[in-house]
């Protein structure tokens, strides 16, 4: 264990398990199965392809892509030669992905498609670096001598295997532990990214902490859909599931997603909050859209969940009466919701930013285990989690085994362990500012932890608003109120230096077409219809009901409605679905004074 990469535990795991399945992927509409032989075998080939190509030790390739197989191939192709493998979002522009490529002075970039050719096109001549590109899909491209399909690579690799059969072998032993498996550049919610360089043992700390919980294992199969490029589900997705030995399903794209679920059946699933919210969304507008006797039916079922749930949490047995209540409810209402989840989820993690506590005790109040956790890609994803056997709904949860957590004298949360990065890469300035003298990690985010040890995060100290009358109020609470009521699917909150707070908000086309369909109301194209009291008295109630549950310097004084929705592709979320709260700030610096005025 003292000499472990993560290619010797791949290919631990690929001696070990052989035949039996490894990975599933969809293509096409149709999932195709891989062994562990034959993922082993394809990883392999990369890695002698780019040792073909004159890749050597501590060089950085680049991947640009959306999450799918080829990505495992090209990211664990290049560790096997003790590479560095640098994802970059597909979502960046050509601009923003030459800044990448630069920075970490990338040999090989792996390109998905075409789409994503082009950019590196465009600021090919500002990386001198640069010596290959890779397609893995090449469609629609001239390859060459410098522009290789990932089949052609591969094949360079077999010729290798070939000529030299035990030459992979001596790959696998030039990795030391110590060293840098990848460089995740953090998306951020300003300015240029930063590399964080995180090595083979902080990635493998997290996932023997996490086996140490006994909450996966061989028997799991997990279903993968979020951007690899980011550490979440490269570490505490990707990672974990192969250091599990399980089965990692691989979804065709975010769109695919629910078909994907139902047609994989995972037992352990991780996602963003959005993810979830939007699950809770669909189920709630299904049930506003049937019949009133399942309204009723569905209603009744969630008050005896909830009224289960203390004993659930407690792991106490139900009470005669409510156990058959319970039973019935489940046997109506809670395992056909299940179907939409696959049937076989034994939980659920949300990760990333903070999810409401009502939408977890939805979940749970249903018979679905959905635990949070907390980290950062400096910490290598997790740092504290919750677990099914202590799910401390509102926190989330104890520091793994692999760090520990304080709070500084300003509720800042503070790091350190194994797990903890390395620094960034050719930035020595802000490493020092991330990591102090004793190897505390300065997260940024705000905290407290309750008499049982669980982490409480309150929100990030960036993002502390500091009213005109001197209140520090932390925004993420008041936008998780507004964002559960069924109308509004997203919130900004601000108010810094203002005498009170206001919203930015977007609501849910469907449920508000179909109330203006319910109420007769006429408009040519949804922003017009937005424009209509109706919808706006309709928006007010929903405010309204928010602030009842928020102390009265933390209520929504006036607010507007946006006409869309906050994207990735607008530059207004992160790949994670975050708020990029300055950028929208600026977009809407006039709607927000006009709310002042």
């Amino acid at each position: 264990m003292e000499q472990l990469t993560i290619p010797r535990m791949v290919f631990g795991r690929v001696a070990r398990q052989g035949d039996r399945l490894a990975v599933r992927h969809r293509r096409g509409g149709v999932f195709h199965d891989l062994s562990w032989n034959q993922y082993g075998e394809a990883i392999a080939d990369v890695a002698r392809g780019l040792e073909a190509l004159g890749l050597e030790e501590g060089q950085r390739t680049a991947i640009l892509s959306n999450t799918r197989i080829e990505w495992h191939f090209a990211d664990l192709g290049t560790q096997s030669l003790a590479g560095i493998a640098v994802g970059i979002y597909p979502t960046l522009l050509a601009e923003e992905v030459g800044f990448i490529l630069r920075d970490c002075g990338a040999k090989v970039v792996f390109c998905e498609d075409w789409t994503q050719y082009e950019k590196v096109v465009q600021v090919r001549a500002q990386c001198p670096e640069l010596l290959q590109i890779v397609l893995l899909d090449p469609e629609g491209v001239q390859l060459g001598a410098d522009v290789l399909s990932l089949d052609q690579l591969r094949a360079k690799g077999a010729q290798l295997r070939e000529a030299d059969p035990g030459g992979f072998g001596d790959l696998l032993k030039r990795g030391k532990p110590d060293d840098l498996f990848t460089i995740i550049y953090t998306s951020g919610t300003t300015g240029r990214p930063k590399g964080a360089m995180i090595s083979h043992n902080n990635a493998l700390s997290v996932c023997r902490a996490i086996e140490e919980l006994n909450i996966i294992s061989e028997r799991d199969v997990s279903i993968e859909y979020l951007p690899l490029a980011h550490a979440y589900e490269r570490i505490g997705g990707m990672l974990l599931g192969l250091y599990a030995g399980g089965v990692t399903a691989i979804a065709e794209s975010f769109e695919t997603l629910r078909d994907d679920i139902i047609t994989v059946q995972p037992t352990v699933m991780v996602g963003v909050p959005r993810v979830f919210e939007k699950i809770y969304d669909s189920i709630r507008n299904s049930v506003e859209q049937s019949g009133t006797a399942r309204r009723k039916l569905f209603e009744w079922a969630l008050s005896v969940g909830r009224e289960a749930l203390p004993y659930r949490l407690k792991r106490l047995p139900l009470p005669y009466q409510l156990k058959l209540r319970y039973a019935l409810a489940d046997k109506l209402v809670f395992t056909r919701l299940a179907q939409k989840l696959g049937g076989r989820l034994r939980f659920a993690l949300s990760a990333a930013a903070p999810l409401s506590q009502e939408i977890i005790e939805f979940y749970f109040s249903l018979g679905v285990t959905l635990l949070q956790g907390f980290g950062m890609t400096e910490c290598s994803a997790p740092a504290a989690i919750t677990t099914p056997e202590d799910p401390a709904i509102g926190t989330v949860g104890k520091p793994l085994s692999c760090n520990e957590i304080k709070l500084a004298d300003d509720s800042e949360v503070l790091i350190r362990g194994a797990n903890v990065f390395k620094g960034y890469w050719n930035n020595p300035k802000d490493t020092a500012e991330a990591l102090d003298d004793k190897g505390w990690l300065h997260t940024g985010d705000i905290g407290v932890i309750d008499a049982d040890g669980n982490l409480i995060i309150t929100d990030r100290k960036k993002h502390l608003i500091i009213t005109a009358g001197g209140k520090n109020i932390a925004p993420v609470a008041i936008e998780n109120a507004l964002k559960s009521e069924p109308y509004i699917t997203e919130a900004l909150a601000y108010g810094d230096r203002r005498p009170y707070l206001v919203a930015l908000l977007t609501v849910d086309e469907e449920r508000i077409q179909s109330f203006a369909h319910e109420q007769q109301i006429q408009a040519d194209d949804f922003a017009t219809l937005l424009n209509n009291p109706s919808i706006k008295v309709l928006i007010d109630h929903c405010v309204e009901k928010a602030n009842l549950t928020l102390p009265r310097f933390e209520q929504i004084k006036r607010f507007h409605i946006l006409p869309g929705q906050f994207s990735i592709e607008d530059g207004t979320l992160t790949p994670t679905l975050k708020l990029k709260r300055r950028k929208i700030i600026e977009r809407y610096s006039e709607l927000i004074d006009e709310m002042y005025n």
